[in-house]
């Protein structure tokens, strides 16, 4: 168009491709128009919701209740003159990773009204700064707000700076990932993720998270579950010392010479099933238990609860050296292990060996033995997160080392026999390193290795009761446990993509707890005995049970 006359656009959208020369002043009211050509001699004005587009030249220009936005989609747009954007204006500003709108003013810019920048989908660089005005005659006043679709993120701040002829717009990093995190493994493993550094496809998912789906990534990428398998390992030592000691227990080493006091505390020789002779005491004795439990133990607000599953069996024999009982013992278990709440679990197959002995001095006994499990792990891990998913596996192995034993003193108190009690264990559980298989949120894991020491304070009873010409011999024990140490497993983690490494805790053990025992043993005659009994233990943070069967057959 030319000449000197006006143009008002009213309703609709307009789109001018042309250059157009005409002079008079033209008017968005309420409507959109789109130079994508040139109007550079017609002083323009938007108003009443009105919006000035495209990647032309526009003449000196008034924004009034209306919007300026460059470009059709990501351009520039050039104003021949000053450009006034007034308090009620809006500049409308869209950007992508590596480009974005921008209005380049040959004359001078007065700034106010709103700003609201729209982010293209894609991944964005912490940092990146944009040049989104320019203005050859210089820049007054600033920008009243500015809104994002990128403020949702925890960590990545939309900020605006100015200089005299230009203003810019910064993907400004404000907190690390750690800063957001409630808990000790959240930290750690912020941590972590800070160290990949961006382009790394975790960190990169993580920068645009909210503070809430941030933590709850970090619970998914902890790998919590290698730390809390070890105090499984740890934990589970109980059983295999407590099938040696419950043997020890059940073997007579009464003779004729010595064993009226010690015997109250045998429900045999209280029985009188058991003769008072070195003869039988010498005899070896083949013995048989099932292993193995169900429980958990709780979270801390910090790791999450873990549910366990145990099962085997344990066989030995031991015979009679004068006052002392020697014995050698070996079984199998399996474990599952699992932590629902971090969507993983483990399996872990263990072979035990034990060497154990006893022996008594008028009422005292002891109970002594050391034992060594080797454990094939597995695990599996499912690691979900808003826009994120992925998993990963592990195999690899540990093992438990353990000494333990206790000290009773034995008396009868009528029908029933009494042993209080004190007890004793040191346990090492150790892990190789393993390399989890999966895709970027595999973790590798360092060797590992905790320790607890287990104290015992307790008591026992037990009776026998004639039955059909066989004796039955029902007992009930109950102990207080005190682990001795840190009761939480930590292991050292780091992710197989890079990154530094990062320390996680696991749930831990109960530091006190209450060891509960009941059953009865059947002595079918003078070579074989059955019994049946419960185990348990019962805990503020943990809790297992077990009923388990047991044979024992004398040669």
């Amino acid at each position: 168009m030319t000449g000197n006359g006006s143009v008002n656009v009213l309703s609709g959208t307009t789109i001018l491709t042309a250059a157009n020369s005409y002079t008079g002043p033209t008017t968005v009211n309420g409507a959109t128009l789109i130079v994508n050509g040139s109007i550079a001699s017609s002083p323009l004005t938007v108003d009443g919701g009105g919006l000035v587009g495209g990647t032309g030249f526009l003449a000196a220009t008034t924004i009034g209740a209306g919007a300026l936005s460059p470009g059709n989609s990501i351009g520039t747009i050039t104003v021949q003159g000053n450009l006034v954007l007034s308090a009620a204006s809006t500049y409308l500003v869209e950007i992508a990773p590596a480009s974005a709108d921008r209005t380049d003013v040959t004359g001078a810019a007065q700034l106010a009204g709103a700003l609201r920048v729209v982010a293209a989908p894609g991944i964005y660089a912490p940092g990146t700064t944009y040049t989104i005005l320019t203005a050859t005659g210089g820049i007054a006043g600033t920008f009243n707000s500015v809104t994002s679709n990128l403020t949702s993120s925890a960590f990545i701040t939309p900020t605006l700076s100015y200089n005299a002829d230009h203003v810019f717009f910064t993907l400004a990093r404000t907190a690390s990932f750690a800063s957001v995190g409630w808990t000790r493994n959240q930290i750690a493993t912020g941590t972590g993720v800070d160290s990949l550094g961006f382009g790394n496809p975790i960190f990169n998912t993580v920068l645009y998270n909210t503070a809430a789906q941030a933590r709850q990534a970090f619970d998914a990428l902890s790998g919590e579950l290698h730390a809390s398998t070890v105090g499984v390992l740890v934990d589970e030592s109980r059983d295999l010392r407590d099938a040696v000691l419950g043997r020890l227990r059940q073997a007579s080493f009464d003779n004729a010479a010595g064993g009226t006091a010690s015997r109250a505390a045998s429900p045999a020789a209280l029985a009188g099933t058991v003769p008072e002779t070195k003869t039988h005491s010498s005899r070896l004795t083949f013995w048989a238990q099932g292993l193995g439990a169900r429980g958990r133990i709780d979270g801390d607000g910090n790791a999450a609860t873990v549910g366990r599953r145990h099962a085997g069996a344990v066989a030995g024999v031991d015979g009679a050296v004068d006052d002392w009982r020697f014995g050698f013992a070996a079984g199998y278990s399996d474990s599952a292990v699992g932590v629902d709440a971090r969507a993983s679990s483990a399996s872990v197959d263990s072979g035990h060996a034990a060497l154990y002995g006893a022996g008594s001095a008028g009422a005292w006994s002891v109970r002594t033995g050391m034992a060594y499990s080797y454990h094939q792990i597995d695990t599996t891990r499912t690691i979900a997160f808003p826009g994120f998913v992925d998993r990963a596996s592990a195999a690899y192995h540990g093992d438990t080392t353990q000494v333990f034993g206790e000290i009773g003193y034995g008396f009868g108190l009528g029908p029933v026999a009494l042993e209080p009690f004190t007890g004793a264990a040191w346990v090492q559980a150790r892990t190789s390193g393993f390399t989890e298989k999966g895709g970027v949120a595999a973790l590798t894991g360092a060797r590992d290795r905790e320790e607890a020491g287990f104290a015992t304070l307790g008591a026992r009873l037990a009776t026998s009761v004639a039955v059909g010409g066989m004796t039955l011999a029902p007992r009930l024990s109950t102990a207080w446990q005190h682990v001795l140490g840190d009761v939480t497993p930590v292991t050292s983690l780091s992710f197989a993509s890079g990154g530094t490494a990062f320390e996680i805790a696991g749930a831990p053990l109960a530091r006190d707890s209450v060891l509960l025992e009941a059953g009865a043993d059947l002595y079918l005659n003078a070579q074989t005995t059955l019994g049946i009994l419960y185990q348990g233990q019962v805990a503020r943070n943990a809790e297992d049970h077990a009923v388990r069967g047991r044979l024992a057959v004398r040669f």
